[in-house]
């Protein structure tokens, strides 16, 4: 019997953010059974008018339509793991940034945010989608949502320009939006810059502005101060399912039926950032931060009360006035933010996961998860990469 063709794989991705290493793990935990593959990594993307890696098939992070046509014009094999734009004509495997942007906004309307606030380049296809989420968010729960971009419209000024300037933009934005509020960015970095804005102009966080990342790079969300929360991405299962693919494409197999498989986010990294913000109400904020210090322990409303010292009726008549929410449901969002990271985190069975996030039991968990998500624990660990990485 002959051995199989020796195949070189080139993987262009931007290893500078969690999610492009994310992938590259995904990519190398798979292509380890294809022993007669060669991969070569590159650590960024080539410019798209750089010379191109020799190579017999490409995965790559096509957020370039030169690079892109450039790609397609070599003629090999190419699985593409960016959403960043719309790629009709080439198999992709990413993340649902619908998706991205209803996380986002459910996780600061849960936090206490009434007014939401988007930066991201909205010319493109996936920051656009991810605006989108967020709106369809705020439209069913009632609440205000503004673009430092609105309608697509890249920067010019300011907002294009150097560091500084750039910060300085974003600072007056800030200002001129009602306070508090909550805003989400199309990465970790510009979290960063976002951070550095309500510093320069005196803005508290999470108090007038929460901040959430995309992406929880923790090189960039752990060292700030406070912390950065971020939306995790399912990196490693698109690095998986993109490396399947693929191999599907050099056996001689035609086009998906599918052009583009998506996975959902894998939830909220939560930091001081998001931290529920404190209202004018002390009762309020004594309650929040019982929920912040106790949200993983069998926790009720009535525990709340005893906490705080007034009624449950008056309890959830103040939630309701200064955060649109009631005691209940918050605390349930915390439960379910911990459980979603030890689904896709840890290899712990899905029924020691509902006792380690206060769940009264493993079915009381499995009902809630699918209400508050649309999905199954089990669903959610496999659309995460566990069916592939996570055992139990």
């Amino acid at each position: 019997m002959n051995a199989a063709p020796l195949r070189r794989i080139a993987i262009l991705l931007d290893a500078t953010n969690a999610y492009g290493r994310g992938v590259g793990r995904g990519v190398r935990t798979l292509a380890r059974t294809q022993h007669h593959w060669r991969i070569h990594f590159a650590a960024t993307p080539p410019l798209p008018q750089g010379p191109l890696p020799g190579a017999d098939a490409f995965i790559a992070e096509l957020a370039d339509r030169t690079l892109t046509q450039r790609l397609l014009k070599h003629g090999a094999p190419l699985v593409n793991v960016s959403t960043h734009l719309a790629q009709p004509a080439v198999p992709t495997v990413g993340v649902d940034t619908h998706g991205v942007g209803r996380l986002a906004a459910i996780h600061l309307m849960d936090a206490g945010y009434e007014t939401l606030g988007f930066i991201g380049p909205t010319w493109h296809f996936g920051p656009a989608r991810c605006e989108a989420g967020m709106a369809d968010v705020v439209r069913r729960r009632g609440g205000r949502l503004e673009s430092l971009f609105p309608a697509g419209r890249p920067p010019t000024g300011p907002a294009a320009a150097d560091w500084s300037e750039r910060i300085d933009a974003i600072g007056q934005w800030l200002q001129r939006l009602p306070r508090p509020v909550g805003v989400f960015t199309w990465s970790d970095a510009v979290a960063e810059q976002v951070l550095e804005a309500c510093l320069a102009a005196g803005l508290a966080v999470p108090g007038e502005v929460g901040i959430l990342g995309c992406g929880n790079d923790e090189w960039r969300c752990e060292p700030a101060e406070p912390g950065l929360s971020s939306v995790m991405l399912p990196g490693e299962a698109v690095g998986i399912e993109a490396t399947r693919l693929l191999a599907r494409l050099l056996a001689g197999a035609g086009p998906p039926r599918r052009q583009a498989t998506l996975f959902s986010p894998t939830g909220v990294a939560v930091r001081g950032s998001t931290l529920l913000a404190d209202t004018p109400d002390a009762h309020v904020n004594a309650a929040l931060a019982v929920i912040r210090s106790r949200g993983h322990e069998s926790l009720t409303v009535m525990d709340l009360v005893a906490s705080v010292g007034i009624s449950r009726r008056a309890l959830e008549q103040r939630f309701r006035e200064h955060l649109g929410r009631t005691p209940l449901a918050l605390i349930q969002h915390r439960r379910l933010e911990l459980a979603q990271r030890l689904l896709v985190e840890t290899r712990m069975k899905v029924k020691d996961i509902a006792e380690a996030a206060g769940f009264t039991s493993p079915e009381h968990f499995s009902v809630a998860f699918k209400r508050l998500t649309g999905t199954t624990p089990g669903g959610f660990r496999r659309a995460a990469g566990g069916a592939d990485v996570l055992a139990g």
